[in-house]
């Protein structure tokens, strides 16, 4: 006769082998690919960078004659890495534009003579890039690129398209033009100029983040009779300040992740610059002396602050606001703006 207990045994054995199989181990996400842009050196020595996963990569400079050149923009679609850059030739204070696909200088001159490139965005296969363009009286008036063509916001009026952003077949952009004051914030869908701010003061929108339905600007103005900037904050063409704890701020840039709005910008505090971020509206202090660029993803906030230029010191990122390095020197590169990607 067979013992019972044995038979207990085997059957618990079973069970037990059963629901271990029937569990499942999460998968673990992938590392993202995190793209940085930035300067290396300085005047008519300085030349464009990028950075993948801390790895540098030159990118040539153009045939012109710069008495400067610096990144200004980046974002990757498809595998492909778009960089944009801005100079002044040596001849003169002329501004001059410049785009790198896969680190190959691309010619956009056919859609207008760019004399600055400030933001790009890429969709699918189209490239969209805001800046300024000359008009045939030598004056920058603010447009913005599809594929190489440009479109111009406002043809009479001097001024930059600083910040680029594509919403359900819609392209939104923000910047400034320019009246006896000084820059008066703007905001153009599809190149027809909304309006943005109704102060009589200076006001700049610096950028800008399509989200749906909904547009959300960052900039400044200038408090009336003082020195002081104000943190701006328009959401579907409302203003908001930003908390400055009665300080001169400037929001800089912005990113949208689900309900969540980062703001990025920076603080003086007893005339000492501090890198800041507001989320939903709530001012916390970050690692640096400004912050410059913003990017999220999986929970994650990666934010470009000035690296302070030390011997032996890397130019660095951050990550949750802890420093990841990059590749180089610290003295001669500059990062300015982050794209994350998962690979």
């Amino acid at each position: 006769m067979q013992n019972p207990y044995s038979c207990l045994c085997i059957i618990l054995i079973c069970l037990f082998l059963s629901s271990c199989s029937s569990k499942r181990v999460s998968p673990i996400e992938p590392e993202p690919d995190i793209y940085v842009t930035g300067t290396e050196g300085i005047n008519s020595d300085s030349k464009v960078v990028y950075w993948k996963n801390g790895q540098s990569f030159d990118l040539p400079s153009p045939s012109h004659q710069f008495a400067f050149i610096g990144a200004t923009g980046i974002a990757v679609s498809g595998g492909d890495v778009h960089v944009i850059g801005s100079g002044y030739l040596s001849a003169g204070i002329q501004g001059f534009g410049t785009y790198w696909k896969n680190g190959v200088i691309s010619n956009v001159l056919p859609g207008g003579i760019p004399t600055s490139f400030d933001d790009i965005t890429v969709v699918g296969d189209d490239v969209y890039i805001a800046g300024a363009v000359y008009d045939p009286f030598n004056i920058h008036v603010p447009a913005y690129w599809k594929n190489g063509v440009a479109i111009i916001g406002n043809e009479t009026d001097l001024g930059t398209m600083t910040g680029i952003s594509v919403s359900g077949g819609d392209v939104h952009t923000c910047g400034f033009t320019q009246n006896q004051i000084g820059p008066v914030a703007k905001y153009w869908r599809n190149g027809s100029e909304v309006n943005l701010s109704k102060s009589k003061n200076v006001t700049n929108a610096l950028a800008i983040a399509a989200s749906g339905n909904d547009v959300h600007i960052v900039g400044f103005e200038l408090a009336p009779g003082t020195s002081r900037f104000v943190p701006k904050y328009w959401k579907n063409g409302i203003e908001n300040n930003l908390d400055d704890g009665g300080n001169s701020a400037l929001a800089r840039d912005i990113a949208i992740a689900g309900e969540d709005v980062y703001i990025v910008g920076i603080e003086y505090v007893n005339q000492v610059g501090k890198a800041v971020i507001w989320k939903n509206g709530v001012k916390s202090n970050l690692n640096g002396s400004d912050a410059i660029s913003i990017a999220t993803l999986n929970s994650n906030v990666y934010v470009i602050t000035p690296t302070t230029s030390c011997p032996n010191c890397n130019p660095s990122y951050l990550k949750n606001n802890t420093p990841v390095p990059l590749s180089g020197d610290a003295t001669s590169l500059q990062p300015h703006s982050i794209f994350v990607a998962n690979p």
